[in-house]
């Protein structure tokens, strides 16, 4: 018995400090509608420390009902937090930092979306995906998303990154080879559909800078190159976008790709422009590339690192880079450990939750306007069309917790509940 104590003593201290200073203890129960219940008893708190210990604290978290998962706030940030905690060992994990905010608001925000996104004749994900995602939100809508259409971006727009030689083919189909680069195969409707989504992600871009935060349901862009398509992406829209936003002024703009693959294609058109920055965490190493003076490149191969990577990237950015005026953020689904193209063992829906719910208050809190774009997700095996549209609709549903209004005003903070304190490493 004093052996047990003994451990569970020594256990306890080594975040003692941290968690009772900068952590708040909620219950998560079953109908609780989503509300958090702060705890006062030491007993509770005792309770929630031992929890942030349990290895099996993840598999745990899965169990919260889907009612819960569907008003994931505060909820996502906190988890995450202990999540972290519990894998450190010694608490020697990174600034989480200095505000803790409580959405209190729903920003309504555009969603950018053509039936010209689908218009190429094969039958593929990537050219399928938008319609799928379009058709949950009529039947089952979304309150803060609102569905609106782009215009198509012109070849002017599309020269901006790639070449005369590959526009050509793409209109014409000649040379074969490099018109079916993307794998995607050649039709007369292929480069009209490129045109309107790299037209909803310049739409997005835009929006975004107005409003706070925007997005596309286009995908299909970051392995793109000057010369050629690859891996189901025909013309890069995000490379495009920050090209055409960063013209004419002296502002920096944040490529954020979180897909499963490497953004290879992004770093080639966008590498030598001093004033386009790139992070880029991916779980394997297609179209990998080695990055430069202004990129973050990370691969992870552990589910259980992924979220501490992801955020000990975004702290290098903002500690070392200079302000940012936007983020266009590649929101990948096809890190799901069910997805064939990219999947990795032990990334489930949770994960992927507690990512979205990071990416947007990171750029919530720092007054970021954030464009966001699906990127990769792909059918087959375990995953169903129904269960893809799910893990792309986490994307929008946490877009739509952003105070849209605050990402333009970061020192506006009167419609929401803050909580400050300083963490462990600042």
């Amino acid at each position: 018995m004093n052996l047990c104590r003994r451990r569970r003593k020594e256990a306890l201290t080594k975040t003692r400090k941290f968690e009772t200073r900068h952590l708040v203890s909620y219950d998560i129960k079953a109908g609780a509608g989503g509300k958090p219940t702060k705890q006062s008893s030491r007993k509770s708190l005792r309770t929630a420390r031992a929890e942030k210990f349990n290895d099996s604290c993840l598999l745990q978290r899965k169990k919260i009902n889907a009612e819960v998962r569907k008003n994931f706030s505060i909820f996502g940030i906190l988890l995450w937090k202990q999540c972290c905690i519990s894998k450190n060992k010694g608490g020697q994990f990174d600034s989480l930092g200095s505000t803790l905010v409580v959405f209190a608001v729903v920003a309504d925000h555009a969603l950018y979306y053509s039936d010209q996104f689908v218009l190429s004749k094969d039958n593929f994900d990537t050219t399928r995906k938008a319609a799928w995602i379009a058709a949950s939100l009529d039947k089952d809508p979304i309150p803060s998303v609102r569905l609106c259409s782009p215009k198509s971006a012109t070849l002017a727009d599309a020269r901006r990154v790639h070449s005369e030689n590959y526009l050509q083919a793409l209109q014409t189909g000649q040379p074969v080879a490099t018109a079916n680069f993307s794998k995607i195969n050649w039709d007369s409707g292929v480069l009209p559909m490129a045109l309107s989504a790299c037209g909803g992600m310049l739409a997005a871009g835009k929006s975004a800078r107005r409003d706070g935060v925007a997005g596309c349901l286009s995908s299909g862009f970051h392995h793109a190159k000057r010369d050629r398509g690859d891996g189901f992406c025909t013309l890069n829209g995000l490379a495009i976008t920050a090209h055409a936003l960063a013209e004419g002024n002296r502002d920096h703009i944040l490529v954020l790709d979180l897909d499963a693959h490497c953004g290879g294609g992004t770093h080639s058109l966008i590498q030598n422009h001093p004033r386009l920055w790139q992070l880029d965490v991916s779980v394997m190493p297609y179209d990998d590339f080695q990055p430069g003076e202004r990129c973050i490149k990370e691969t992870v191969d552990d589910a259980r690192q992924y979220l501490k990577t992801v955020w000990r990237c975004l702290q290098q950015a903002e500690a070392e880079w200079p302000l940012f005026i936007l983020c266009l953020y590649n929101a990948g689904m096809d890190i799901h450990q069910d997805c064939k193209i990219g999947g990795l063992a032990g990334m489930d829906e949770f994960i992927i939750t507690l990512r979205e719910e990071m990416v947007f208050q990171w750029c919530r809190e720092r007054g970021i306007p954030i464009a966001y774009a699906m990127a990769g997700g792909y059918t087959g095996g375990k995953m169903s069309r129904a269960r893809l549209v799910d893990l792309h609709r986490l994307t929008l549903i946490c877009a739509g917790k952003i105070d849209s209004s605050d990402n333009i005003c970061p020192q506006r903070k009167s419609d929401v509940k803050i909580k400050k304190g300083k963490t462990h490493g600042t």
